[in-house]
């Protein structure tokens, strides 16, 4: 959990707190990433002033209140790897800039802390992963900001968007914002495939390898992007059972034997909305992007840009569903894997951040 010093929730946590001041502090087996495939447990040592206090429901809260500056000094290491070209780090110190300060006292109104330091809100992980090039790329962007209509734009952003970014709203909903719109990831449009919200189409595009920016395994690309091929085109396969098991388990739902998983609705980059499960013994819809990740898979799904092949067996009841996918995170704004390559053939950090966040300005607040 994080409080950066310089926001009203600060005054607040100060009246009714163990402090810690003048020294740096770790704290030991911290959950990192619960509920994904990189869940772990992990050591980290943070900066300066830690609170210890009681949250809204009676446990042990520990901020780490700090000056915003630092703070993202913590947070562009963990949320984009320190290898990765000095541009593209650039381009998320100032979205990640742009996010927390677009998010102070909108998130976590209830709670003794600003923001908090998982993917919730951005990824923030003290001392323990800070580098000279990250540190480098918050002191080269110091206060700036993506502007749109008066207001701090809240940039988020997603690790490999899988060729074509998605709505906002599509994924999280409430009003459409007009820099949050997924395009193409690359330069200027595809038209061969059509739209991705047609199930023949989107089947034809997760089947190529379009000539997106996040497409890592088109050329050579340098050992820090190696991870990240396997993320731009997936495949998953469970057989009935194992199906049957996992979204029981994440649902809640016993239907009986899979017979079909029907998208009732995509988003434009091809991500399913909407998703009917049909059984032998009846049938539930899952909404949400996220929602739908997470109920097929114990460590959520890497995407929910994904069609679906069966195997037939016995009484024409599936004996195996593959899951065929693009991408890694929810799609919206800035694809960091594509950010990364962008930064590779020259590309500048300004540049890089308005591909991806259209009709903005960068702004210096400070």
């Amino acid at each position: 959990r994080s409080t950066p010093s310089n926001s009203s929730a600060a005054s607040d946590v100060y009246k009714r707190q163990i402090l810690i001041k003048g020294a740096s502090v770790t704290i030991y087996n911290v959950p990192v990433g619960t509920g994904y495939h990189w869940e772990h447990l992990e050591n980290r040592t943070y900066p300066e002033t830690i609170c210890f206090q009681l949250d809204n429901e009676g446990k042990l809260t520990v901020i780490n209140i700090l000056p915003l500056e630092e703070y993202l000094q913590g947070v562009v290491p963990s949320e984009m790897p320190d290898s990765f070209p000095l541009e593209a780090l650039k381009a998320q110190a100032v979205a990640a800039r742009s996010e927390v300060l677009a998010k102070f006292g909108i998130v976590h109104r209830t709670d003794p802390f600003d923001v908090c330091a998982d993917v919730h809100c951005q990824v923030y992980s003290g001392l323990s992963r800070k580098s000279p090039l990250t540190d480098r790329a918050v002191r080269e962007t110091r206060g700036l900001v993506l502007w749109e209509k008066g207001k701090v734009c809240n940039a988020v952003y997603s690790a490999v968007c899988g060729g074509h970014g998605e709505d906002a709203d599509k994924v999280w909903g409430g009003q459409p914002q007009s820099y949050l719109r997924g395009e193409f990831d690359g330069s200027g449009r595809l038209r061969r495939y059509g739209s991705l919200t047609d199930e023949k189409n989107l089947k034809r595009w997760i089947d190529a390898n379009p000539p997106a920016y996040c497409n890592t395994s088109l050329g050579k690309v340098p050992r820090a992007l190696e991870y990240t091929k396997k993320y731009f085109r997936w495949e998953v396969n469970y057989t009935q059972e194992e199906l049957k098991q996992i979204l029981e388990k994440n649902t809640g739902q016993n239907i009986g034997s899979i017979l079909d998983l029907i998208p009732l609705e995509r988003g434009i980059s091809g991500r399913i909305i909407l998703l009917r499960v049909l059984g032998t013994e009846g049938e539930f819809t899952i909404k949400g992007e996220l929602k739908i990740r997470k109920a097929f898979s114990n460590n959520t799904l890497w995407s929910s840009c994904f069609y679906v092949s069966k195997k037939r067996g016995r009484n024409r009841i599936p004996e195996e569903f593959i899951l065929k996918g693009a991408g890694f995170g929810h799609g919206v704004g800035m694809c960091q894997t594509g950010a990364a390559v962008m930064a590779l053939r020259g590309r500048k950090f300004n540049e890089i951040l308005k591909h991806y966040y259209k009709g903005v300005h960068i702004k210096k607040l400070y």
